[in-house]
């Protein structure tokens, strides 16, 4: 660490177009200093995290700058020749700091007098510099210049930062021209520690980087990542790998989507590849096949490598040490990760995804349709874990290889693997298909396992109870993709055993494409609990909609309340009774062709009514004198008997399933 010399400063001095030279020794100005040139630029670089401060944080700045100057922290910094002076640490405040100087120009104008600023080159958003040099006038910005300053934004900060932007000018600390003099005066008088070194070595900012902010404990998982990525291979073709995963990650992910609701994150989307590849071997040599690492791509036990050691607790990036290895990730991940956004943006087998298929027997169009359907449920479920399987097929036979048919149907496991595991598993499961995906008979691994569970399989109540945290608050679309892959995999799968081995295929390829596209034949019908919410309550007496209480809303998106049947008929139930529905059913059953359906409706046509015993009839409707007295019942019902009901229904709706093997 030698040349490093650090001091303290002040903001203004700091964020100034103005030379600066700073002594270490205030007195003895002979003593090592810091220079700022007049002509220097800060930058934040790649390797760098993107703005992650939030409304809270900035407001608690704000208040805290507006009671007086203050002492700000460490500003890291790494000096080049070229006078660009790189941000190792501390550009979330500096960025912060610079929006609020630019706030209060655009403002206030000639009334306040604002330091001029250093230009800030953001590497992962060049815009950035753009947007302040025209103070965040967004209504002064060209579409041109609008175009560019978006193309720019390779981690889409914008939305971020606009949103601290809105928080400083519509903050009532800088409301009037006296309380922002007051603000900004203590602004500049506020102060830094500058800590700066002077090296032209990419590799010596990245590793001051990783030092400061791990001793910190501040970093998450992708800045940890990403920091060690960059200390083992700086190259700018690595860079730039990154960022376009990056930006091909986003457009996977769906703009709309709350960093919760990813499809596929980021960080899981390398800790899958990871277990898909670095086990397997090569040239009949499988270097890593004792490593483990957790989710933080941390060693959970020691691994030595060669003569080295590495302790638990090191980082997977520092053991793997191959630079070339690191790279070919990047490049295969980014080429995966766009084979996903195709699948996911297409209603239909893309020329891209047919072109995937390499065989010397043609693989039949139709099981493309269905690998397409089955890949793109996998990927569009919010449950993440099983789309490890999806990626291992992907990385497996999407290679540029000629591979068997056989294999290519391999999808079919696949999908019914991970619509099993989605749907029942529990969490402590996971570490399953984990295993799997690390050997190289991963297929065969997957399809006794699917003997195995359907044969054996044991649903207990905790388990069918399991799938209920998918009927709180999910949209129709994810709960309807679940439904219908379990009634998929129930009226066509099949697994059977044969000596040693295992095999899942379908009984009719064609069938199924239609089951999974044609939503005129297997139209969605909301069952039990319609999807309007209201019951029809029509007796001699009474005609009116009965709305079920909140705690039932949540039902209408069960798995369990879900049938497929022709949209005629759908239309024809609309919001009766369930047994009033299963009688229209009764006379039209030549028109439903899903199994599962017909199985559902079986169960809740039983004269004895096993099922729902208590579910409210018209003759006791109809023994109450009033309309409230109905609905006092109804709520009754519904709020204390329903839900044990519906549960115990659901359990023997999932024993009926028809696991052929």
């Amino acid at each position: 660490m030698a040349g490093i010399v650090g001091t303290i400063t002040s903001i203004n001095d700091f964020l100034s177009k103005t030379q600066v030279c700073l002594s270490v020794k205030p007195n003895q100005p002979q003593v090592q200093s810091i220079s700022l040139d007049e002509d220097r630029q800060y930058s934040i670089p790649a390797f760098q995290r993107e703005v992650r401060w939030d409304d809270n944080n900035l407001k608690m700045l704000l208040f805290d700058l507006s009671r007086g100057n203050k002492f700000l922290g460490n500003i890291i910094l790494t000096v080049k020749s070229d006078h660009t002076c790189e941000i190792i640490d501390g550009q979330q405040r500096t960025t912060v700091l610079m929006l609020i100087v630019t706030c209060i120009k655009k403002k206030f104008g000639k009334q306040i007098s604002t330091p001029e600023l250093c230009p800030l080159r953001n590497e992962g958003f060049t815009g950035f510099q753009q947007l302040l040099d025209k103070d965040f006038d967004l209504q002064a910005i060209t579409q041109e210049e609008w175009e560019t300053i978006h193309k720019s934004d390779d981690y889409n900060q914008f939305p971020r930062i606009q949103r601290l932007w809105d928080t400083i000018a519509s903050s009532e600390l800088l409301s009037d021209r006296h309380k922002a003099q007051g603000l900004l005066d203590n602004l500049c008088k506020s102060e830094f520690n500058i800590i700066a070194s002077y090296s032209d070595d990419v590799n010596t900012s990245i590793q001051y980087f990783l030092d400061v902010n791990l001793k910190g404990i501040r970093l998450d998982t992708e800045d940890i990542f990403k920091g060690y990525l960059f200390s083992q291979d700086a190259r700018e073709q690595t860079r730039s790998l990154w960022q376009k995963n990056k930006r091909d990650v986003l457009r996977l992910n769906g703009v709309k989507q709350s960093s919760e609701e990813k499809r596929y994150p980021l960080m899981k989307l390398y800790e899958h590849f990871f277990y898909c590849d670095l086990y397997l071997s090569r040239d009949g040599v499988c270097e890593y096949s004792s490593l483990r690492f957790g989710e933080n791509f941390c060693l959970t036990s020691e691994f030595e490598s060669g003569s080295t050691k590495f302790y638990e607790g090191s980082h997977l990036i520092e053991t793997i040490r191959d630079r070339n290895y690191l790279q070919n990730v990047l490049s295969r991940l980014n080429e995966c990760v766009l084979i996903m956004t195709d699948i996911i943006e297409s209603e239909a087998p893309s020329s891209t995804f047919k072109s995937k298929f390499i065989c010397e027997e043609k693989v039949d169009s139709i099981d493309v349709q269905n690998f397409h359907s089955m890949l793109k449920k996998i990927l569009m479920e919010k449950e993440v874990i099983p789309k490890i399987l999806a990626l291992k097929y992907i990385l497996t036979y999407f290679d540029g290889q000629t591979h068997k048919k056989a294999e290519y149907k391999s999808a079919y496991s696949v999908f019914c693997a991970a619509v099993l595991f989605t749907v029942f598993a529990n969490k402590k499961e996971s570490d399953t298909f984990y295993n799997f995906v690390r050997l190289e008979d991963w297929k065969s691994r997957i399809d006794k396992w699917l003997y195995d569970y359907i044969t054996s399989h044991e649903l207990t109540r905790g388990k069918v109870l399991a799938s209920y945290k998918y009927s709180e608050g999910d949209d129709d679309s994810i709960q309807e993709i679940r439904c219908k892959s379990l009634a998929a995999i129930s009226n066509f799968f099949m697994v059977t055993k044969s000596g040693s081995d295992f095999i899942t295929n379908i009984s009719n390829a064609l069938e199924l494409n239609q089951f999974f596209n044609d939503k005129t034949t297997y139209s969605l019908e909301h069952f039990i609990i319609a999807k309007s919410g209201n019951l029809h309550v029509k007796t001699e007496k009474y005609d009116f909609p009965y709305k079920y209480p909140p705690t039932i809303q949540k039902y209408k998106n069960s798995l369990f309340n879900y049938i497929f049947i022709p949209q005629t008929l759908n239309r024809e139930l609309s919001n009766e009774d369930i047994f009033s529905k299963i009688a229209t059913i009764e006379e039209h059953l030549s028109v439903v062709s899903c199994e599962y359906s017909k199985e559902y409706c079986n169960l809740l046509k039983d004269e004895s009514r096993t099922y729902f015993q208590r579910y409210p009839t018209m003759d006791k409707i109809e023994s109450y004198d009033t309309k409230e007295k109905v609905e006092s019942y109804l709520n009754d019902y519904f709020t204390k008997t329903f839900p044990d009901e519906f549960l115990q229904f659901s359990i023997a709706l999932v024993k009926k399933i028809s696991w052929d093997s």
